[in-house]
């Protein structure tokens, strides 16, 4: 702002304007001539500098998914900075939340400033869940941490059943309510281990009940399979479940064989002797009946295949059909039942009886059979895994020349490796394994040559 002074006289400036004072607005010289009343004239010139403050933009305000923001007030050169967080750089790398500003000052003291609003938000802790172990069949994989989720099989939900053919990563991609991304993994193992090869033959002679590797399933904690000297088609003993004092409906018991390898048996099947009674008169409405049903599983008990469903008249194996009596059965009152079983490295058979509160059912001479590969039928003969039970220290010797290169495996029920060596087998050895820190179960020992394999089922005690 010029002002000539003078107040009450006239004014001529040199861009015509005629008041006391004068705006200027960019650089140059500027000049006055001042008359009073007289006619006097006075008059005085002036260069004015008007220097362009610097332009500062730090762009838009900024919202992103986790990382940094780089901001730069756009001013290189002999400039001095100054940031609200006591930087005095041109640029700044943000890392937090937050309002960011910056004044920028010239060499001619001219400053010019911005700001900017920053959000970083933190990118969402999402799971797949923890690494699946399976034998076969099909699992549930559930994600957390977001509000929406793709899956790489495509799925958009949060939980999802898969059924892989062998082992497989899946990948998780969840989103947060803010919009922001983060990916997990998981990864379905299937594993099932090999079975024992056959023949199974199991006469129910010796205890413990169930045999060692079989499996009771007793839901309801009652009466269930047992065995017995009650009764037998051959020896001494067979099981049986007491349905004459089971006052039940519809109560499910089952008893599962070992696992069986049969892949390279050939015609393999369960044989078995069955002795039934009816208590109620099949001619009677309603009439009922206790059922027998063999179910085959070749993914490890995940899916079960009926293979024998007997029922009432059809189970029963003595005449009359019905007794009001506790069914007893003597030698003649058995039949053999036969039951084809797949060409599979890992079949389950289960025994699934249902009561209904009528007479009671004997099962005896159960016999899985068929002929396998002379090589596998071979290296079953040379292997002997011993002391069986174990405490701990567990043995196998290879009893065999010029075997080659042998793979020794052992697994527990979940079908992890607990331990392992390999060796080449010119002559017979033992070869050593402390399990003593291994819990008490059931293990299986896999000896894998080159053209065959075997598996040995081991008790450790504890």
């Amino acid at each position: 702002l010029l002002d000539a002074g003078n107040p009450g006289d006239t004014y001529l400036w040199s861009d015509a304007s005629t008041d006391q004072t004068l705006t200027a607005f960019s650089t140059g010289t500027y000049s006055v001539v001042v008359t009073d009343a007289n006619g006097c004239t006075g008059s005085d010139a002036a260069d004015i500098t008007i220097n362009t403050p610097p332009t500062v933009n730090l762009g838009a305000d900024v919202t992103q998914c986790g990382g940094t923001v780089l901001l730069d007030d756009g001013n290189p050169g002999p400039f001095y900075h100054l940031w609200n967080t006591g930087a005095t750089t041109q640029t700044i790398i943000v890392t937090t939340t937050g309002t960011y500003s910056v004044v920028v000052t010239d060499a001619n003291g001219c400053t010019g400033s911005d700001e900017a609003d920053v959000t970083i938000n933190s990118a969402p802790v999402i799971s797949a869940g923890s690494d699946v172990t399976i034998c076969g069949g099909s699992t549930n994989l559930t994600a957390s941490g977001g509000v929406s989720y793709v899956w790489s099989t495509g799925a958009t939900t949060a939980g999802i059943t898969v059924s892989p053919s062998g082992t497989t990563t899946y990948t998780v991609t969840g989103t947060d309510a803010n919009g922001c991304s983060a990916s997990d993994m998981v990864t379905v193992t299937i594993f099932a281990p090999a079975g024992q090869l056959p023949p199974l033959v199991e006469g129910l002679e010796n205890p413990p009940f169930p045999p060692a590797g079989w499996a009771l399933n007793n839901p309801d904690g009652s009466i269930t399979w047992e065995r017995t000297d009650t009764a037998a088609k051959t020896g001494t003993y067979s099981m049986h479940v007491d349905n004459y004092d089971y006052p039940a409906n519809g109560q499910v018991d089952e008893l599962t064989t070992p696992s069986m390898d049969l892949s390279s048996a050939t015609g393999p099947a369960l044989t078995f002797q069955v002795a039934y009674q009816l208590y109620t008169d099949p001619s009677s409405s309603p009439n009922y009946s206790d059922t027998l049903m063999i179910q085959i599983s070749t993914d490890c008990g995940a899916t079960w295949t009926t293979a024998y469903n007997k029922y009432g008249v059809a189970l029963t194996t003595a005449t009359p059909t019905f007794s009001s009596n506790k069914f007893i059965p003597t030698a003649s009152q058995w039949r053999m039942e036969t039951v084809p079983l797949p060409i599979a490295g890992n079949v389950l058979v289960k025994f699934r009886h249902t009561t209904d509160y009528e007479n009671e059912m004997y099962v005896d001479d159960i016999n899985i059979s068929g002929l396998v590969s002379t090589e596998e039928r071979n290296l079953a003969n040379v292997v002997t895994v011993f002391p069986n039970p174990s405490s701990g220290d567990v043995f196998v010797k290879v009893n065999a020349l010029d075997l080659g290169n042998v793979e020794v495996k052992i697994y527990n029920l979940l079908g992890e490796v607990i331990s392992e060596t390999a060796e080449n087998i010119s002559a017979p050895k033992k070869l050593h394994f402390n399990l003593s820190s291994q819990p008490g179960s059931i293990y299986f020992v896999e000896v894998n040559s080159v053209n065959a394999k075997t598996v040995k089922k081991i008790i450790l005690n504890k």
